[in-house]
């Protein structure tokens, strides 16, 4: 997930052990530099035969910066139905392809934050403590959708870390839900998804780095 955290852009593949496979460079409507194809700008996948990037509701062309159908929601983000993110992309997002938000500032602070909170970790308590209250923060600051987006996008790596850490996201978007303290509800979901249980769908543990409690 700290790969991508501060820009909304995959700017690379990497293999499961973490190595880089391919990088990708963006501008900052997600044109891409050089010969690249580019993999995911402003949470939204890119569709190479169209050169489109694909939201739910209507398509984004980084050739105009321009969304390529009116806003189905109408003027809700004012008179230009076809402008993106009314011009500011280092600040808003539109993940749906409706209505701007400041999920892309939201999700930078609960990242950093958890960063400097849970430094290093690899599929430890460390890594899951750093997704899980990212996830919780989020989703008490942008709600569901802004916490799920940066939550799964950037985690669609075929390796066993990508499952730990889309393990974690979900159960920080649960606590952040109902809990009051993401620290204490992340550490119960720890104790009960990975100390307390077992069978085969048990993500393994491989560092066996339990908290210090």
């Amino acid at each position: 997930m700290e790969m991508v955290a501060r820009t909304y852009c995959a700017r690379g593949k990497r293999d499961q052990n973490g190595g880089s496979v391919t990088e990708y460079e963006y501008g900052p409507y997600g044109a891409p530099y050089g010969n690249t194809t580019p993999l995911i700008f402003a949470l939204h996948p890119y569709e190479s035969g169209m050169g489109f990037y694909h939201a739910p509701n209507r398509n984004y062309s980084p050739a105009s910066a321009r969304w390529t159908t009116p806003d189905p929601a109408g003027l809700i983000d004012g008179p230009n139905v076809y402008g993106y993110v009314r011009g500011n992309p280092v600040l808003f997002i539109d993940a749906m392809g409706l209505r701007l938000s400041k999920c892309k500032c939201a999700a930078d602070r609960a990242f950093n934050d958890a960063q400097e909170k849970y430094p290093g970790g690899y599929m430890d308590w460390t890594d899951h403590m750093r997704h899980c209250v990212a996830s919780c923060d989020l989703r008490k600051e942008a709600g569901l959708l802004c916490s799920w987006a940066a939550g799964t996008y950037y985690e669609m790596r075929n390796s066993d870390r990508s499952r730990f850490d889309l393990e974690s996201n979900r159960l920080g978007r649960r606590c952040g839900a109902t809990a009051v303290n993401c620290h204490a509800c992340c550490r119960q979901q720890w104790r009960d998804r990975y100390i307390d249980r077992s069978g085969p769908d048990r993500i393994p543990d491989p560092g066996d780095h339990h908290p210090p409690f």
